[in-house]
């Protein structure tokens, strides 16, 4: 069975992301497992999935996520393309443990399949097309941060993996797409990253007095909500 490492991660960012399309090269079809968490989008076209003891129908907007060390793969690809969240727990800028403590979230990691087989998923979650233009923004954002790699790609792609998994924990609950929520000064940081990541010139500190407050303070903002 083929194994995927974290070859996609670059330093000790914890979230990478990456797209696939199906059919493709035969071997990426087969089941296979990884050493890292993966969300899995589909962005466009249907499949199934597979997984120990069997396997479901996915189409434009299902959404899941793959646990370390559990086999699974993709069969009956129609125009088939993923997006592909990884990510190390440990590694994130912010606490897993309190994000899957989210009702949604949790609900979205208790219908993932056990790596024996001892407990199947049903159908996974899927996106409205509004929930899935809302998304959108964030997972090209974070493909252009791990492409360009600047000096504070790490904090930019855990700002948007925080966004992207709000937005999805909503949509497990049946509520609206979130828009940046909770304290006012991190949603206008959040923003700021948005716009201005492009900028070539963009420093932590200038990204700090660029939303009138010291690096201790958007440190300790960041730290008290994210829990960095």
């Amino acid at each position: 069975m083929k194994v995927e490492t974290h070859w996609h991660f670059y330093g000790r960012c914890g979230v990478s992301i990456s797209s696939i399309r199906y059919p493709g090269n035969p071997d990426s079809e087969l089941m296979h497992y990884h050493d890292f968490h993966e969300l899995v989008i589909v962005r466009e076209g249907t499949g199934r999935h597979l997984y120990p003891g069997g396997s479901c129908p996915l189409g434009k907007g299902n959404f899941f996520v793959v646990r370390p060390g559990s086999p699974h793969g993709y069969a009956d690809c129609r125009n088939f393309e993923l997006v592909n969240v990884l990510f190390f727990p440990e590694l994130l800028l912010f606490s897993w443990e309190k994000a899957e403590a989210d009702p949604g979230i949790s609900r979205l990691l208790d219908s993932v399949p056990s790596p024996d087989g001892s407990s199947a998923p049903g159908a996974p979650p899927c996106l409205n097309a509004g929930a899935f233009d809302t998304i959108r923004p964030l997972l090209l954002a974070m493909k252009r941060e791990r492409l360009e790699k600047k000096s504070d790609f790490e904090l930019a792609m855990n700002a948007n993996f925080l966004q992207l998994l709000l937005n999805l924990s909503r949509a497990v609950l049946g509520s609206k797409p979130a828009r940046p929520a909770g304290e006012p000064r991190l949603n206008r940081l959040i923003g700021f990253l948005k716009t201005n990541y492009p900028d070539p010139r963009l420093q932590i500190s200038g990204i700090a007095a660029e939303n009138n407050m010291t690096l201790k303070t958007m440190e300790r903002l960041f730290r008290q909500y994210t829990g960095v």
